[in-house]
Formats: structure tokens, C-alpha cells, sequence
């Protein structure tokens, strides 16, 4: 199978596509819209985009190509690759007065910077390994690229400094991207539903009305929400629902807010379903409820189960016993 990924090699990208499909064939595409071409192209099977930065939230090209593109791919898995920066120069006693990188990358590290090269100017590169090869390519000894400790490696530069971001515990999740036409993994108990909503004409309390109808109506959980402006000043709202799109309630909510908001000039399009993947994993996983073979035991377990805990029910007829809880 052959993954289209945001590259160059030596990217963060790179490695979440190990990640993700390490036996398939990865191919490196020069930006976000390529990969996503390449999809629809049928070029690769699969494509493998950032959509989010746990410090600089989402990734809007990707937000922009999954609405431009939602009726001929869809959202098929997520993973989270945690994200330590570092910083390479082409010699240990260069002094640094200009630094090399992604946007995301600089703005992530803005605090190391303010503090150790306050003069310093910040140069956008399309990525990091192109920062990096840029220095090698003009060897400048004046200038810094910031990227992972192993492509500065790669490229032959002396690392000052690791782990430089803002928050120590910086992640991407990176979203995979799969055929219009391909099934739907089977739900797992602990899934999310992707879409986009989008009035063409607003009027108050419509936003209030929509998440009523996920909430109130239906009661699914909303798990994330991100505007996004269109050019005549309107807004997008992306959203996560947990849930599978393939469960009653899921599917039941998705058709009535297109038959609701049809009627208001208002596009929903549903982006795809996957199991869920949280920047930060719950430190619990497995609930006992000792007892709980009761209706209150029940609702307890129903709940936590959407939450996407095992849970273990413990009674006088039950094969768990108390010390197994």
C-alpha cells in the first residue's frame, strides 16, 4: 500500500507515518493540498496530514482541504506523536543571528528563542528539514534550524540544545486519510465522528440550536470545536462528536441536523469516523463497581463505558468477584 505524507524525509510527518503504516510504501509530498490531491488522484491509497498541535491548535490548511474535499475522501484513523524540538547550527561556536523553520516549529519554541537569541531573526521555511538544508546547502555559519534531534543529526549539524518548547509535553496529532468510497472501520466502544458546519446565513442562537441538538437531543459529547473564517466573513465550525457514525444515535443526530439545517442554508458534511485518539490518555482505564448489578449499576456502566473505560461489574451473581474489581 503507498502512503502519501507530508514531507520532506526527516520530518515530524515522516515519522508519524512509520507510525502509522510502517510496512506500506511512504511517498513525500511537497504540501498539505498535494496529499490530499494525491488521494483523490488515486496516486496512494492513503494520506497522512498534522491537523492539530496540542500548543498551536489546528493545522488550517488541513481544516481547509477536508471541507474542500469532504465528498471525495474521508477520515479514516488519528495518532498523536509527541514533538520534542531541538536546535542545530553548522559548528559549536557559530553565533546564531538568524533561525531557520517550520511556523508551527518557531512559534512553539518562542519562549527558548526570546531567551537565548532575542536578536535573532525567525525565518518560515516550508519545513524544518528544509531549514536544514538550506544551512547545509549555503553553509551558513551564522544560522540555526530548529527540528528533531535526529534529522539535525542527519544533515551533519551540532545540536545546542533539546526538548526547547514551550511545553514539555508538545504533541501533533496527524490525521490519515482514506477513499470516499472505503468502509468504515467497526465501531470499537471508543470512537469520534469528524464534520463541518457551515451557514450561509447566520442568525442568532444558531450555534446555540446546533450543539442542542448534539447535547440536549441526543446527548453526544462534543470533544472539540475550531471557526474558521471564509472570505466573506463567515465561519466554519469543525467539530468532534464521540461516538461511531455507524451507531444509531450518532447516525440518527448527523441526519437530523442535515434535514434541521438544510432548511437554514446551512451545509453539514461529515469529514469520516475513527476510533479516538486524545492528546492525553486517561491515566484510569478499567473502572470496578462493586455491587453494581443494580439500574444505578447499569446507568454507572453504560456512562463510563462511553467514556471509552473497561468496566467490571461485581455482584452476587456475577462471575467477578470483589477482589477482582
Amino acid at each position: 500500500m503507498k502512503l502519501g505524507f507530508l514531507g520532506p524525509s526527516g520530518t515530524y510527518t515522516e515519522e508519524a507515518a512509520r507510525v502509522a503504516m510502517p510496512d506500506a510504501l511512504s511517498i513525500p509530498y511537497s504540501s498539505i493540498d498535494a496529499v490530499f490531491e494525491a488521494v483523490v488522484q488515486q496516486e496512494v491509497e492513503r494520506g497522512l496530514v498534522p491537523i492539530e498541535n496540542v500548543i498551536q491548535g489546528p493545522v488550517t490548511e488541513t481544516l481547509d482541504n477536508l471541507y474542500h474535499y469532504a465528498t471525495q475522501l474521508k477520515l479514516v484513523d488519528m495518532l498523536v506523536i509527541p514533538i520534542q524540538h531541538a536546535i542545530g547550527v553548522l559548528s559549536p561556536t557559530s553565533q546564531v543571528r538568524r533561525v531557520l523553520s517550520k511556523d508551527q516549529a518557531l512559534k512553539q519554541c518562542s519562549a527558548y528563542l526570546q531567551a537565548q537569541y532575542p536578536q535573532a531573526q525567525q525565518v518560515n521555511m516550508d519545513s524544518t528539514t528544509a531549514a536544514m538544508e538550506e544551512i547545509v546547502a549555503t553553509q551558513a555559519s551564522d544560522t540555526a534550524a530548529i527540528g528533531s534531534p535526529l534529522a539535525l543529526q542527519h544533515y551533519g549539524l551540532h545540536i545546542l540544545a533539546r526538548d526547547i518548547g514551550n511545553v514539555q509535553q508538545n504533541k501533533t496529532r496527524f490525521a490519515v486519510l482514506g477513499a470516499a468510497t472505503e468502509a468504515y472501520h467497526a465501531p470499537t466502544g471508543n470512537d469520534a465522528t469528524a464534520l463541518v458546519i457551515y451557514p450561509h446565513r447566520d442568525r442568532i442562537g444558531l450555534l446555540e440550536d446546533i450543539l442542542g441538538v448534539l447535547s440536549k437531543t441526543y446527548g453526544l459529547n462534543l470533544s472539540s470545536i475550531h471557526s474558521r473564517p471564509d472570505t466573506r466573513g463567515a465561519f466554519r465550525f469543525y467539530m468532534e462528536v464521540e461516538g461511531h457514525l455507524e451507531e444509531p444515535t450518532v447516525a440518527a443526530c448527523m441526519a437530523d441536523l442535515t434535514r434541521q439545517l438544510g432548511d437554514e442554508e446551512v451545509e453539514v458534511k461529515i469529514f469520516g469516523t475513527y476510533p479516538r485518539c486524545a492528546f492525553n490518555e486517561p491515566r484510569l482505564k478499567t473502572i470496578g463497581i462493586l455491587g453494581g448489578t443494580g439500574q444505578m449499576g447499569h446507568w454507572f456502566q453504560r456512562f463510563f463505558s462511553a467514556a471509552g473505560y473497561t468496566v467490571l461489574l461485581s455482584g452476587r451473581r456475577t462471575p467477578v468477584t470483589y477482589e477482582q474489581c
